[in-house]
């Protein structure tokens, strides 16, 4: 943006796109308990561009064998310019639930019995049952190491509190993670159709 300084604007070269201004008056970061301030031109420029997309806003995993595991998959699309880079978190509705019967497909516990929305475990055996995820990709959390691990989606009917999935402390452009659906269920699981509603949300930090 135009401003009044000793000089201002983009520079280029083959590997570099840079952007300054210099002879601003106190610019930078102060703070006291309660509150930030972050002044200058460039933490205005850096703070404007914030994008979130979804592969997806809707997936079936149709027909479920009991005792063979059913996957889907939504990519997680993240550009921020903030130096202070972004969070993800997710949030289930409720477990998966029939709307008609009000049947339920229990949240997994994977092969442990210990996994839970804030703790990852592996979950490789179909007749331990349930539904959960696991994600892979850019600046996913260490705890799902590399889609082996998997968790609980945070259940907002027990006032579960959203729980991080992708996580950048800087400047992140065009990160992608996917987040891989599981579901699992015995033969003693009531036929029909199941949904839930899985809530992303992505936060820009300043």
């Amino acid at each position: 943006m135009g401003n009044f300084n000793i000089t201002s604007g983009e520079k280029n070269s083959t590997n570099f796109h840079l952007t300054d201004t210099a002879g601003q008056i106190a610019p930078g970061q102060y703070g006291e308990a309660g509150y930030i301030v972050k002044s200058g031109f460039q933490y205005i420029y850096a703070d404007s561009d914030f994008t979130f997309t979804l592969s997806n806003t809707s997936l079936a995993l149709g027909l479920v064998t009991p005792g063979v595991f059913s996957q889907g998959q939504t990519s997680l699309g993240v550009t921020t310019h903030s130096a202070s880079g972004y969070i993800v978190y997710a949030q289930e509705e409720h477990p998966l639930k029939n709307p008609v019967s009000a049947s339920v497909i229990p949240d997994t516990t994977c092969d442990t019995s210990t996994c839970s929305e804030t703790t990852a475990a592996a979950w490789g055996t179909a007749s331990n049952t349930g539904f959960g995820f696991t994600a892979t990709g850019n600046d996913v959390l260490a705890a799902f190491a590399g889609g082996t691990a998997f968790k609980q989606f945070a259940d907002a009917s027990l006032s579960e509190a959203p729980q991080a999935i992708m996580q950048n402390t800087g400047t992140a452009l065009g990160r992608i993670g996917t987040v891989t659906y599981q579901l699992s269920v015995d033969g003693s699981q009531a036929a029909g159709n199941y949904e839930t509603v899985i809530k992303y949300i992505a936060t820009p930090g300043y």
